[in-house]
């Protein structure tokens, strides 16, 4: 089944993955829960790469246990329309198995 990439596919995703190593660049669909990822997620988070349908329930895993209620209850807001933004603090697990900090800055529009 071919993944619905409706909003995702853009050169302007593109060229700021590919020009931000230490930043993560990532873009959801929250209709249809299709989310693009950037490379470099995937090589320091051992997430797999690109349009993925999975991707909370994959980087909810990686999150220290300490700040998952705070990220999927910001998540929630966010969904329910409650708030429009995403501006989080946490500690995610890298591949190398340690918790490094992650500034997590986000808008829905």
């Amino acid at each position: 089944m071919e993944l619905d990439r409706t909003g995702l596919d853009s050169r302007i995703f593109d060229a700021l993955s590919e020009s931000s190593r230490r930043r993560y660049i990532y873009a959801c669909n929250m209709q249809t829960g299709v989310s693009r990822w950037s490379k470099h997620i995937s090589e320091d988070f051992d997430m797999p790469g690109g349009y993925l349908t999975d991707a909370l329930e994959l980087w909810g895993s990686l999150l220290h246990p300490e700040d998952r209620g705070v990220f999927f209850e910001d998540l929630r807001a966010i969904a329910a329309g409650e708030k429009n933004n995403h501006m989080l603090d946490y500690r995610v697990m890298d591949k190398n198995g340690n918790y490094v900090m992650c500034t997590c800055r986000g808008m829905v529009s």
